[in-house]
């Protein structure tokens, strides 16, 4: 690629979800550091004023080029409601400003909403032009059990929809590439998921010393939630005040949680009083790999019908953590090869409640059973989408 220092390769982040944003940085830090070009990022307004983007994207800043669209959000949600006309209007938008500049590629950071209004386009024949369209579908959905038939339907169709886009796809979920091959035939590259690129940490890592684990076991979750919502925050909360365990077990929960959850966790805090943790704050990736390293003991995922893919997965497998994650889904079927990882059933707290008992019980054992996980490569992910 030449070295013009003028962009040359787009992104699109549309939401300000963490993990998104995580993954932005990564391709704004590497391309730049190959190339010495900065990146032009597409986003909303509400996303450059984002808590988010003060953590994740702010020390980028003179190694990317801003193009703020001026959509502000209806909601205070992570995934403001779109309709698919608005997400085609902006799609024009963007393409015309990227033939403008000269820019050629467009990785698309939350891709699957994108991707299907340009699906549409697709079956009626648009084309994107000489610009590249990159993506990652993280949400096939189709290829997912227990759901009702309304809802199969609907991934069916979408699905369909998606396959139509003249956008070039790749999945985080090697499950649901497998499970989608398997039904239809179709057949998507497998990226690796960004998330579990740790390698700088596990450098670190060996060659520090880190702090004597406390007496008792941690049950940690990492990640923002609201009171509810699938990632199931109150969910473990309900089970860890029902579980028999030991008096010196602790939960720790890390992450941006709504005010409901707060006055949720202080009202827990009467009962479980120093047992009970919170840190409600955004930590960058460093600063997470290092509270869930040192601090927490086994990762909890109670997820509710969660059907994608974890990044909190990936990276405490790669730290070698005890998990808890439900037996469906992604999680279930990676949970199944490691020894590390305890299942309870789907959307059960009384089965939540005895993966914590049995994990307390046999937490010396499975402490001691071997990592099966290496951190990825941040080049293979970057060269994936960006083809440098």
């Amino acid at each position: 690629m030449e070295n013009n220092n003028a962009p040359q390769i787009a992104i699109w982040a549309d939401y300000h979800t963490g993990h998104r944003l995580a993954w932005v940085e990564i391709i704004i830090r590497n391309v730049f550091e190959k190339t010495h070009c900065p990146v032009l990022v597409v986003m909303p307004t509400f996303v450059f004023q984002s808590q988010e983007y003060q953590v994740f994207l702010k020390a980028q800043e003179g190694h990317f080029v801003p193009l703020v669209l001026g959509r502000e959000p209806k909601t205070l949600s992570l995934t403001p409601p779109q309709s698919p006309f608005q997400i085609w209007r902006e799609l024009l938008q963007v393409l015309r400003e990227l033939k403008k500049r000269g820019i050629k590629r467009l990785v698309v950071a939350t891709g699957d909403e994108l991707v299907k209004a340009a699906g549409v386009a697709g079956l009626l024949g648009w084309r994107p032009g000489n610009i590249e369209i990159h993506a990652g579908i993280l949400q096939l959905g189709l290829v997912y059990p227990n759901r009702p038939w309304k809802t199969r339907l609907k991934d069916y169709i979408s699905f369909f929809v998606k396959k139509s886009a003249p956008v070039q796809t790749l999945c985080f979920d090697g499950w649901a590439v497998e499970k989608t091959r398997e039904r239809f035939g179709v057949s998507l590259r497998v990226c690796v998921e960004p998330l579990l690129s740790m390698k700088e940490y596990m450098k670190e890592r060996s060659a520090g010393s880190r702090p004597d684990r406390r007496a008792g076991v941690t049950f940690g979750f990492a990640g923002g939630a609201d009171q509810g919502d699938r990632k199931g925050a109150d969910f473990l909360l309900d089970a860890f005040q029902r579980a028999r365990l030991p008096s010196d077990s602790r939960l720790f929960f890390v992450g941006r949680f709504n005010p409901i959850l707060m006055d949720y966790f202080e009202a827990a805090k009467k009962s479980l009083g120093e047992r009970l943790i919170v840190q409600n704050k955004l930590l960058s990736n460093e600063a997470l790999f290092r509270v869930m390293d040192h601090q927490m003991d086994v990762l909890c995922l109670p997820y509710r019908d969660h059907v994608g893919s974890s990044g909190f997965y990936a990276q405490a497998a790669t730290l070698g953590k005890i998990l808890i994650v439900p037996d469906s889904g992604w999680l279930g079927w990676e949970g199944q090869k490691n020894p590390k990882v305890r299942l309870f059933r789907n959307q059960s707290v009384d089965s939540l409640k005895e993966a914590l008992e049995q994990t307390a019980d046999d937490f010396e054992k499975m402490e001691a059973a071997p990592s099966i996980y290496r951190p990825a490569d941040e080049e293979e992910f970057v060269k994936a989408l960006t083809g440098i």
